[in-house]
Parts: C-alpha cells; structure tokens; sequence
C-alpha cells in the first residue's frame, strides 16, 4: 500500500465518505471525468439558491464557505464561464459588500 497505508484510503473515502468529500478527492487527483464527479456536480449545480450561493444541504441557505469550494471545483472543471459559476461569483460579491 502507499505511503504505509493497510488498506487503500482512496477505495475508503470512495466507500465511507460524503459525496462533497468524494468531489474533493477526485478533484485533487485529477479524476474530472469520473462518474462521482459528473454526478455530484450536477447535484450540487441544481441545489443553487436564487441568491446565487450552494447550500451545504438541499433546501439550506446559502453557505459562503462551500460556495468558494463549488466556485474552485468549478475552476477544476473548466466550467468558469457558465451561468451557476457568474451567479456564485455575484453572491460572494454581494456578501462581501453586505
């Protein structure tokens, strides 16, 4: 195993985690097309409030922190020219200026 590891951590974060915490790693390994990622950021991307910011759960408010983390993961993607990626950009804006 890697580094000294007894089982595979990637194989048990992909089991055990959260899906925002398996777009994180697949993210950090360069996996952009795998199906968790495809899947979840779709999820995520039809989550987003009318203000412009994602919920950390569907139907919450808005949260500035995993807004910035949809925005990076968006910027991962390629996907900064779209329109969830300008409206989140709008409400940190706006929560910066309220």
């Amino acid at each position: 195993m890697p580094f000294g590891f007894r089982s595979d951590p990637i194989r048990f974060v992909m089991k055990k985690a959260s899906d925002t915490d398996k777009i994180r790693l697949l993210l950090a390994v360069d996996a952009h097309d795998h199906p968790v990622v495809i899947k979840g950021m779709r999820k995520i991307l039809q989550s987003q409030n009318p203000d412009g910011g994602f919920p950390e759960r569907i139907g919450a408010p808005s949260s500035v922190i995993f807004t910035l983390w949809v925005i990076e993961w968006l910027l991962q993607l390629r996907k900064d020219h779209t329109p969830p990626f300008n409206k989140a950009i709008k409400f940190i804006w706006n929560m910066q200026r309220a």
